[in-house]
């Protein structure tokens, strides 16, 4: 409990102020790091005290128990709607220099305590922007109290539209009958119990306007509870074609293009619960461009029977959740199938993975190795239990001299090469360069000697998805000798200021971390080259790992970056896990000069899957500072 009081005494005085108060008094005392210090100093606590502390007593169950932190209430006091915001958005919509579309929000009702439904009205009548028009099916609602509101609303202001069906048909067919009376460019989605933030069709007006190929936006959303208090925020990172394929990671607020979604057919029946992920699935395959709005537009009402709470409360979401994943595979061609981890169902959590064939391009393993035959000698072993067919290992032997491995070595029925490095300092981006350029193989996997496979199926995992258009590196979920999370992607600006880190590093691992991204798979700035899956043509034409400026660390970090630049995805395969005793030939020291070129190269590089606006604080909760 020492540590748990400790962490508290350092949140407490981390958080006592607003972060304007922060910033005056770092300006009257001429600190100019210190704002930039308190995310991670607030990192340190949560990670070293408070967290550690209590996820013992909750024997390891912490996710999302931080929903409720105090640092969000924090964020809620520095970032409270007033009249001087008001002005201001109302100022920047009258000096917009493109036009500003018609929104149309789409409201399905069916039956809701009408206390809810008047709230999600009033929060759309109050909207700053005013081009907007309110389209309402109700779907057959029993509830004698819903009609006489809805007509009240309607007689109020001629922007609100209201049709009756005369049949059920549940939340696809009644947002498709509110759809039908929109004449606005867009539709934004809102459920008959939540609320919009008054800032939150003019914010949306703004950003479309700025973009005319834009097609699909989503932006930052939190949950509020019936006594108004807001929690649970959800900061996103930037398109995530992936992740979308494990989640519905757009979830609200959620703009499509009118047209579009005509197109499409609206939302589709036997997708309830998860018609909305359904129909973004359907919407990037055709949208010209997905965006994100880093703003908190939208209050999901946290209330009995909404998936607010979680996936139980309507447990038919998580399985129509996965036949819409499974159609879209379908759709691009795809032979993968999506299951359900065991880790997602014991928590009701509408997360889902794809299994992939075993069969498939030839693979080849490159693995450097020097020496400590028995680290060797555990990594090929566990390589047997591989379910993926396709193929083969080559060591790439850096002039071992001990007996014992040179005696494995020639017992091993694979190919050696043998490589020495320039001028006798040791070079893994040397190594696996002449490696690389030595194999015949279409793919290469880069992988330590000291990585020990947990997952037969890891191999065929990543190998679907690196041969999905546009994705440049797969890498895997590593994890410490006591299970502990080494590895699950590589991030910018993350634990470190203008560094990168492995996200999530330390965590246990039945904690799926912040919007259980450690679990999903998703795109990530760059992967380990610990155990990484890429293109040999691609890996050639991009130049491989730089060996002059990243001889032993951050080569992967560079090979990564340089690929997004290039218009590639990294992928993270959350269902791929491996365990890493890490670095144990080498040792951990970096090189200074190799910190000053990363430095250098990318020390403000944008992370495109992050949002620039956001800092985040030990992946639980992220600030966005105005």
């Amino acid at each position: 409990m020492s540590g748990m009081r400790t962490g508290a005494r350092m949140l407490w005085q981390l958080c006592r102020e607003t972060p304007a108060a922060v910033r005056a008094r770092c300006r009257n005392q001429g600190i100019g790091s210190t704002l930039k210090a308190v995310p991670e100093m607030t990192g340190f606590a949560l990670r070293h005290y408070l967290k550690p502390a209590i996820n013992s007593a909750l024997g390891g169950r912490l996710a999302g128990c931080l929903e409720t932190s105090p640092l969000y209430d924090d964020w809620l006091r520095a970032n409270r709607w007033t009249h001087k915001r008001q002005q201001s958005l109302r100022q920047r919509l009258q000096a917009s220099p493109h036009p500003l579309r018609r929104i149309s929000v789409v409201m399905p009702v069916y039956n809701p305590p009408v206390k809810w439904l008047d709230r999600a009205i009033q929060s759309v009548h109050d909207q700053v922007y005013t081009n907007w028009e309110l389209c309402i099916a109700d779907d057959c609602s029993t509830s004698p109290e819903v009609r006489p509101l809805l007509e009240k609303w309607a007689r109020t202001d001629p922007r609100i539209k209201v049709t009756y069906r005369e049949q059920n048909g549940h939340i696809s067919l009644a947002t498709n009958s509110a759809a039908d009376l929109a004449s606005g460019d867009f539709l934004a989605l809102l459920d008959h119990d939540d609320e919009l933030s008054p800032d939150a069709l003019g914010e949306v007006a703004l950003k479309l306007a700025q973009d005319d190929s834009i097609d699909l936006l989503y932006s930052d959303d939190d949950k509020i509870d019936e006594a108004g208090r807001r929690y649970g925020p959800q900061f996103k990172g930037d398109y995530s074609p992936e992740h979308l394929l494990s989640c519905m990671c757009f979830c609200h607020l959620l703009v499509i293009r009118r047209s579009l979604f005509l197109d499409l057919g609206g939302m589709r029946c036997g997708f309830e619960g998860s018609q909305d992920h359904d129909l973004a699935l359907r919407a990037v395959e055709r949208a010209r461009k997905v965006e994100h709005l880093p703003m908190v537009l939208y209050h999901w009402r946290a209330i009995a029977g909404s998936t607010a709470l979680g996936g139980s409360e309507k447990p038919a979401c998580i399985s129509a959740g996965g036949a819409a994943i499974q159609e879209s595979l379908t759709r691009r061609g795809s032979a993968g199938t999506v299951f359900q981890p065991n880790w997602a169902a014991a928590i009701s959590l509408s997360v889902h993975e794809c299994d992939f064939p075993d069969d498939g391009p030839e693979v080849l393993l490159i693995i450097p190795t020097r020496n400590k035959a028995s680290v060797l000698q555990r990594c090929m072993q566990s390589l047997t239990t591989t379910t993926y067919h396709n193929y083969r290992v080559l060591i790439v032997d850096n002039e071992s001299d001990e007996p014992a491995t040179l005696d494995y070595l020639r017992s091993l029925q694979v190919e050696t090469l043998r490589l020495a490095c320039p001028d006798g300092r040791f070079n893994y981006a040397y190594l696996n360069n002449r490696a690389v350029e030595h194999a015949q193989a279409q793919y290469v996997l880069l992988l330590n000697n000291d990585v020990e496979v947990i997952e037969p199926r890891w191999l065929s995992r990543m190998m679907g998805h690196a041969q999905v258009r546009g994705v440049g590196a797969v890498g895997a979920r590593l994890l410490f000798p006591d299970m502990k999370v080494q590895h699950a992607g590589i991030v910018h600006s993350g634990y470190h200021v203008n560094q990168p880190c492995h996200v999530f590093k330390g965590f246990p691992p039945n904690d799926p971390g912040y919007m259980h991204m450690g679990r999903c798979t998703r795109n990530v700035a760059a992967v380990t080259a610990a155990c990484m899956l890429t293109p040999r043509a691609l890996f050639l034409e991009i130049g491989g790992l730089d060996e002059t400026r990243f001889k032993v660390a951050f080569n992967d970090v560079d090979y990564g970056y340089r690929l997004v630049q290039a218009g590639y995805r990294n992928v993270y395969c959350a269902s791929a896990e491996l365990k890493h005793y890490e670095s144990v030939s080498r040792g951990f020291d970096l090189d200074p000069q190799e910190v000053d070129h990363l430095s250098r190269l990318y020390g403000a590089w944008p992370d495109p899957c992050l949002s620039p606006h956001l800092v985040m604080v030990n992946h639980e909760l992220r600030y966005r500072l105005r």
